[in-house]
């Protein structure tokens, strides 16, 4: 593993409300897309859109229909809500 933080990374992921908001709502657990739908107010094509660049980044994962947090995502997840303090 690398000993440094890639800022630009971090910077991608907390610039969008939409991909913080997935996040979180999968450190939940699995969810379909409609349940995602229903806590980020977006249409199917741009949330799938969103989607696959959260599985591009190794942060989430498709199992049939479901969405789930990859451990990376978990992770970062974690720390966010941590850090931002969200998570009592």
């Amino acid at each position: 593993m690398e000993d440094y933080v890639d800022f630009d990374f971090l910077r991608y992921i907390v610039s969008s409300n939409i991909r913080t908001t997935i996040l979180f709502s999968l450190n939940e657990g699995s969810k379909s897309l409609n349940d995602l739908k229903s806590d980020v107010d977006l249409d199917s094509r741009n949330m799938l859109r969103v989607i696959r660049h959260l599985i591009d980044q190794d942060l989430i994962s498709k199992t049939d229909k479901t969405y789930s947090l990859t451990n990376s995502g978990r992770l970062i997840a974690l720390n966010l809500m941590n850090f931002l303090d969200l998570s009592s």
